[in-house]
Parts: C-alpha cells; sequence; structure tokens
C-alpha cells in the first residue's frame, strides 16, 4: 500500500513537470503563441493531492484526533494566558513592598517626646465638629473618586506686610516673618507698625476654629474632608491629603499669633495658643488616615516647638526648652540618618515585610494613622504573591482586616475606608499603558479575572504593569 501510494504520488510530480506545447491564437487580430497542455495528455495525469484530501486506501483521520489538537491548542492558550500576569507579578512585585516600615514608624513616633504639650480635652467638642474644623483650617481639595467638603479659604493679610516690616526675618518657606526666632527677636525689639500687624494676625476668624479644634479628644479627619458615602471602585491611592504648604502657613502663622502675645509681656497666653496649634498637629498624627498626614503633623509640631522653646527661654523655664531642642533635633537627625537607611537597605522579602506590617497594625500604642497606612499596604502585599493575586488574599490578611473592624474604626467614613481598603485589589480603577509588553499582559489578565472570577489578579498585574 505505502510503495503504491509513493508510485502515485511521484508519477504526479514527474506529469506536472513536463513542458507544455507553445500552439498559435488568434487575440483581438494578431496571432500570439501561448502556453497550452494537451487535453489528452492532461486527462492522463492525476490530481495531486492537497492536505485536506485521502489517497486511496488512507483511513480517514479521527474525530478524537480532532478533538485532541483543538483541545490542546486552547490549553496552550490558556496557559499562555494565566502564566504571562503571573510570571510578571513574581517578577516586579518586590516593589510593592520596597519601603522602609520601621523608619516611618519612628518618625512618627517621636511625637510621643512632646504629647505632654497637648491641652485637656473637652468633651463637648465632638470628633465631627473637630474634622470639619480641620478640613477648614488644612483642606483638601476635590478629586473625581473624592469629592471634598466645601470650605472658605483662609484669607491670610499677606498684603499687610510691607518690606520694611520683619526685613531681618524674611524666609522663603511661606510669606510671612520666619518663626525660628521671631518670638525672641519681638520680646526685645518691634515696631510700631509690625505690632499692628501681629495684632492683626492675632484676632483673625480661623483662629476660633484652631482653638474649638484643639479641644477635641479626636478628630473625625475622614469624615470630616471627604463626602459620604465613599465611591466603591474609588482608587484609594488618589486619596487627596492637605497641601504641606497650608501646614506649614499654618504652624508659622500660629507663631506669629503668639509673638503678638510675647510683644505685649502676656506670656501666659502666648504659651496657650502655642498648645493649641500643638494640640492640632498631634490630632493629624492620631486620627487622620494616612501617614503623611502623621508626618505633616510632626513637620508642624516642628516649627510650632521652635517658637513654644523660645518662650521657653525668654521666661526661664530652662527643662522644657532643653526637651523641645532635643525633639527638633532628633527630627533633624532622623531625616539624614533615615534617607540614608533607605538607600543601603536591601529589599525585604513579602513575608519579612507582612509580618512587620501585621505587628504594627496589631500595637494599640502606635497612631491610629500609621495602622490604617499599614493596613493598606497589607492589602497591597497580596498582589506581591501570584498565589494570592489568583486565589484571594491569605486568612492572617482578613484575620487583621476583622480585627481592625472591632477596635480601630470609630466613625462611618473610617467603616468605609476599611471596607474599600479591604477591596483595594478587587476592581479598582487602575491602567497599564496599552500597546506596550505589559499592558498586553495586564489584558491578558484581564481575560483570566473574568474567566474565574477573580478580578484581584488583573488589578494586581495592572498595578505592577503600571509601576516603573
Amino acid at each position: 500500500m505505502y510503495a503504491e501510494r509513493r508510485m502515485q504520488r511521484e508519477h504526479a510530480v514527474t506529469a506536472v513537470a513536463e513542458p507544455p506545447i507553445r500552439e498559435p491564437f488568434n487575440v483581438g487580430g494578431d496571432r500570439v503563441m501561448a502556453n497550452v497542455v494537451p487535453l489528452q495528455r492532461a486527462q492522463q495525469w492525476p490530481a495531486v493531492s492537497t492536505p485536506h484530501e485521502r489517497l486511496p486506501g488512507e483511513a480517514p483521520l479521527g474525530r478524537w484526533r480532532f478533538v485532541r489538537r483543538v483541545a490542546l491548542r486552547i490549553a496552550v492558550a490558556a496557559a499562555v494566558l494565566v502564566a504571562a500576569p503571573m510570571a510578571t507579578l513574581q517578577m516586579k512585585s518586590a516593589s510593592l513592598y520596597d519601603f522602609n516600615i520601621e523608619n516611618a514608624v519612628q518618625r512618627v513616633a517621636e511625637v510621643e517626646q512632646v504629647r505632654s504639650l497637648r491641652v485637656p480635652s473637652d468633651p463637648s467638642v465632638s470628633p465631627t465638629e473637630a474634622g470639619a474644623a480641620l478640613q477648614a483650617l488644612l483642606p483638601v481639595r476635590s478629586t473625581d473618586d473624592f469629592p471634598a467638603r466645601s470650605t472658605v479659604p483662609i484669607a491670610w493679610p499677606s498684603a499687610q506686610l510691607t518690606p520694611a516690616m520683619f526685613a531681618d526675618l524674611r524666609t522663603p518657606l511661606w510669606w510671612g516673618p520666619n518663626g525660628s526666632t521671631l518670638i525672641t527677636r519681638v520680646a526685645t525689639r518691634v515696631s510700631a507698625e509690625e505690632r499692628a500687624f501681629l495684632e492683626t494676625m492675632a484676632n483673625l476668624p480661623v483662629w476660633t476654629l484652631l482653638d474649638r479644634a484643639a479641644l477635641a479628644a479626636h478628630a473625625d479627619v475622614l469624615g470630616g474632608r471627604l463626602q459620604l458615602p465613599l465611591a466603591a471602585n474609588a482608587n484609594l491611592v488618589g486619596m487627596p491629603v492637605p497641601r504641606f504648604g497650608d501646614v506649614r502657613a499654618l504652624a508659622h502663622a500660629s507663631v506669629v499669633r503668639a509673638a503678638y502675645y510675647v510683644a505685649r509681656k502676656d506670656y501666659v497666653r502666648a504659651e496657650a495658643v502655642l498648645r493649641n496649634a500643638a494640640s492640632v498637629a498631634l490630632l493629624l498624627v492620631d486620627d487622620a488616615p494616612f501617614i503623611i498626614d502623621a508626618l505633616m503633623g510632626r513637620a508642624m509640631l516642628g516649627i510650632v516647638t521652635e517658637g513654644l522653646g523660645q518662650l521657653y527661654t525668654i521666661t526661664g523655664n530652662t527643662a522644657g526648652a532643653a526637651t523641645l531642642r532635643d525633639f527638633r533635633e532628633q527630627i533633624k537627625r532622623r531625616s539624614a540618618r533615615g534617607d540614608r537607611a533607605a538607600a543601603a537597605a536591601p529589599t525585604p522579602s513579602l513575608q519579612d515585610t507582612r509580618q512587620q506590617l501585621l505587628a504594627s497594625i496589631a500595637n494599640p500604642a502606635l497612631p491610629r494613622s500609621v495602622r490604617f497606612e499599614h493596613l493598606q499596604l497589607l492589602q497591597w502585599s497580596t498582589c506581591g504573591s501570584p498565589l494570592e493575586a489568583l486565589t484571594g488574599s491569605s486568612p492572617e490578611v482578613d484575620a487583621a482586616f476583622d480585627e481592625a473592624q472591632r477596635t480601630l474604626v470609630r466613625t462611618e467614613a473610617e467603616r468605609q475606608y476599611l471596607d474599600r481598603m479591604r477591596h483595594l485589589t478587587n476592581g479598582a480603577e487602575w491602567h497599564a499603558q496599552a500597546g506596550t509588553p505589559l499592558g498586553l499582559v495586564a489584558a491578558s489578565a484581564q481575560v483570566v479575572s473574568a474567566v474565574t472570577g477573580r478580578p484581584q489578579l488583573a488589578t494586581c498585574t495592572r498595578i505592577v504593569a503600571g509601576m516603573r
């Protein structure tokens, strides 16, 4: 059978190779020559088999072989679709937890040195009232995902500061006089024009809000900032925070306000207004949703304690002045040392990072801003494990969120924030650049997520694909 089939094929090839005959034809009255094949010769040639035709005696292709080939191709395509995002997560996921947790915690924990500056709380000031006051003092701007509560911007009297006033105390950091030496200066020398400016600053309406917020035991910072309910698919990374320039201006203006009372020799009142400002800064540290809020509160404390240290030196409170000086020096040392350590530190493993996060989340001694931030980072860490990105977060991550729901959340805004955080990788809007290799990987992850019903794989892949 095999020999007969081979002879048929060889004969077909030989017949095709035989040259045609040249014969004349009439085309539009002209005689032309054309290649023709004699009919009798063409009838003698056997047809050449095609890939889709069977030779005589050849057994038909079984259906099971066809099904097997189709199934194999589908399996290979599915494997590529799954393997591409999983491999991308494995290779690039280290960037999700490449940060120095311990350094951030230590920076925020330094404020405990000056927590004694906090004024006694007044139960009549609710967390809701304090949160609204903080939004008026340090407003956040609306975004598409997070519409902010409307406020009236603070009208600082910058136009009243003439070039001749405090000419020796100007700073590029804000529009007014530098608070680092202002109180020492006005205790010995202040012009009538400068005194009038200090009086204007000391009687601004904004201080009513600050003094009221300072008396709150806690503040609903998130509820005061944003309109509720929070969007279900909002990207929490885009949640707005105050501008640092506003925080710095409020801190320097508080020192200017205190300088007015120092110029009048009312040192008790000067200390009170600076401690009120310190109390507001501590509210940011304790009750805001992000570590960046806490670090801005820490920076505000640095400016306020600089003015308070000058006041303590003037009034002979050497112990208080030394404590505040140590606090500010530690901030400076930590900033320089922390930057060097972050640059030299190796990237931690996912498991080491997760254990650090779990420990800080469960530590009630840490400010709530730190614990909220670390909950979000903990949820991010699920994208560092390809298996968890496909199957869901681990039991220890779920347990941490359950405990936070019971012990950390105090307000409705925080409850919604925790819920959105818990589903951070389940459909939040992340975008990978289309047309790039990583964009194609993100597209394949989207297909796998749609088939498996696991949206976190697509979200995690888009998060990683969007990183540099």
